[in-house]
């Protein structure tokens, strides 16, 4: 393993290890097993405190310490009190951990209030795309400013694929080189791994250990063959934000009904490829539509972050994909520029 490898091995166990939710689970259905045993110790903790003056002394005089109870000695126990400063304490305790719990929850919740489905694709006619300024290719990416240089996000993510009906929920970690790679290792039970995706240029490696399934491929794959994976949403909304071989673009906001108007946002057309790729921002709210043979396939909505040189980089993500049906949550936990990775940290991982 190179040095960029276990670099990323690094920031995988610290977002394995890192706040209360710790290596994800199969569902979403609620928490851990860990976290209800945790949950159930402080629970009791705090029963057991707040009732030692109510059971104590009865069950000491009641024998349960046997003859050398202070009680069989002639002396009553005093109980042992609860303070405020403890019960504040056990308070606190629990209001992180359900916080912890939900917080995961709450957030998907708030990305997916409006839904990328309730946003319809902007339309415009080519009279309307011939007319008004346009920008040029460095134009957009002045506007849109992204990264030139490799990040690292620790994340937390959750996939629900539309044909099985499986879903997996879980933490990880990622590191991109802008426009060119990607390499993704996700976390599941027991922090073992169960997801790892890479992505050089057209080229794409997804393995998941536990269903002893590895997916090769370049732009020219079937698209039925990546069920379950977001290989289209990594390359084309993180690995090359407002990338691809740029038709139309311009300053312009959208509505949820599609009409383009005047304002403060940016709107791009770009090629993929064979697929076509509309990207809208206006202010750290970002939108997406992906077609493929002119057919619209996948939509997606979200936020981006400022990173320390000013680039900006997607934080939340929404993707919503009809072929094949898969729906893709995304939230970054940190997200920070790094130093020059090495090369092995891109290097395809069936290299020898």
């Amino acid at each position: 393993m190179g040095a960029g490898a276990e670099a990323l091995a690094d920031a995988v166990a610290g977002a394995a290890t890192e706040g209360a939710v710790g290596a994800g689970s199969s569902s979403s259905s609620g928490s851990t097993e860990a976290d209800a045993a945790a949950d159930a110790d402080t629970e009791a903790e705090t029963d057991t405190d707040a009732d030692t003056e109510a059971v104590g002394a009865t069950e000491l005089e009641a024998g349960a310490l046997g003859a050398a109870s202070p009680v069989a000695a002639g002396v009553r126990p005093q109980a042992p009190r609860t303070t405020a400063r403890r019960r504040r304490r056990i308070g606190r305790t629990l209001v992180c951990r359900r916080l912890a719990r939900w917080s995961f929850a709450l957030a998907l919740l708030a990305l997916g209030c409006t839904g990328p489905r309730a946003n319809k694709p902007p339309s415009l006619t080519r009279v309307e795309l011939e007319a008004g300024p346009r920008l040029s290719a460095a134009e957009l990416r002045a506007r849109a400013r992204p990264p030139t240089t490799d990040v690292r996000q620790t994340l937390k993510i959750s996939l629900l694929e539309g044909v099985s009906g499986r879903g997996f929920e879980g933490r990880g970690a990622l590191v991109v080189r802008p426009g060119q790679a990607l390499r993704m290792i996700l976390l599941g039970p027991g922090g073992t791994t169960a997801m790892d995706v890479w992505i050089s240029g057209d080229r794409f490696r997804a393995a998941i250990p536990a269903l002893d399934r590895v997916v090769r491929g370049d732009a020219s794959t079937p698209r039925s063959t990546l069920r379950g994976l977001p290989i289209d949403l990594l390359r084309r909304w993180l690995v090359a934000p407002f990338g691809g071989t740029l038709v139309h673009a311009r300053e312009a906001v959208v509505d949820a009904a599609g009409h383009v108007g005047p304002g403060p946002g940016l709107l791009a057309f770009a090629l993929f490829g064979r697929d076509f790729v509309i990207r809208a921002r206006v202010g750290d709210v970002e939108r997406g539509w992906f077609f493929s043979q002119g057919a619209l396939h996948g939509r997606v909505e979200g936020r981006v972050t400022t990173l320390a040189d000013g680039a900006r980089f997607p934080s939340e993500v929404v993707f919503e994909g009809d072929d094949p049906p898969l729906r893709v949550v995304v939230v970054g936990e940190t997200t920070e520029l790094a130093k020059e990775l090495p090369a092995a940290t891109f290097a395809d991982p069936d290299a020898s």
